[in-house]
């Protein structure tokens, strides 16, 4: 999924992706490639909550998926 998301952004033309990762999500976002920019307290739900903003660049595979299925599309085959 995160794949396919990667792919859509490249294809936006977006450099960079970030996400708001909290505690227990921060590890398997890092293996995917992001790394922690912030770290930060959201307390609007009352109960305050440790987030880190994490961002990660777009990859060449994304970018590769991306171009590929614009010229999918281009030829009718989406």
């Amino acid at each position: 999924m995160l794949g396919a998301c990667e792919a859509a952004a490249a294809a936006k033309g977006f450099g960079t992706l970030e996400l708001m990762a909290t505690r227990s999500g921060r590890p398997l976002n890092e293996a995917f490639g992001f790394q922690p920019v912030e770290e930060i307290e959201d307390a609007s739900g009352g109960a305050p909550v440790p987030l880190t903003r994490m961002s990660k660049p777009v990859t060449g595979t994304a970018q590769l998926l991306a171009a590929r299925a614009a010229l999918s599309r281009r030829r009718g085959r989406a």
